[in-house]
């Protein structure tokens, strides 16, 4: 299998992490997404679940630490915060409040779109990374062994993507 290039369609956290896993394996990796991406911690048209509390669990924010030296020392000043599980959290739950207590355990809790814009600086800074915005991909027709990303703006050669079952991707710009 040749890895030259991966395209990765959208660019939240599934494909952010997504596309920085495929940078350490392919030559060029295209990051696609149908919405122009904010610069700051801005809520997303098409992320529902971004206007909630975010919380960071601990095996989260190791595998997140590993490939992101430092996010978590940008996430403090930023607004994010480090909460004690057990007793900085009043929890309701079946018609009544929990007792708190000291657990030891702590997350790091923040805005979805926080989390994200911080994630993408980092996934955009990389050196084989392309990132097309308003880019809604409009289907994928299959092929046996190739994929020609196809668009009104630009065409590139064939690429390969992480397994042979791949097909003409086709874009609107």
């Amino acid at each position: 299998m040749n890895l030259d290039h991966a395209v990765v369609i959208g660019a939240s956290m599934s494909g952010l992490l997504t596309a920085r896993v495929l940078s350490d394996y392919f030559r060029q990796v295209t990051l696609l997404d149908r919405d122009s991406l904010p610069t700051d911690a801005a809520h997303r048209q098409g992320v529902p679940q971004g206007r909630h509390l975010h919380v960071l669990q601990a095996k989260g924010e190791q595998i997140l630490s590993q490939f992101f030296p430092g996010l978590e020392i940008e996430l403090l000043p930023a607004g994010a915060t480090r909460l004690e599980l057990g007793s900085d959290l009043l929890w309701y739950q079946y018609g009544g409040y929990k007792v708190r207590y000291h657990s030891g355990i702590t997350a790091l809790c923040m805005s979805r779109p926080l989390l994200e814009v911080s994630v993408r600086h980092h996934v955009l800074a990389l050196q084989n990374l392309t990132c097309l915005e308003r880019c809604a991909v409009q289907g994928l027709v299959a092929n046996e062994d190739q994929v020609w990303l196809n668009s009104a703006e630009w065409v590139t050669a064939p690429l390969s993507l992480t397994r042979p079952a791949v097909g003409l991707l086709k874009v609107k710009v």
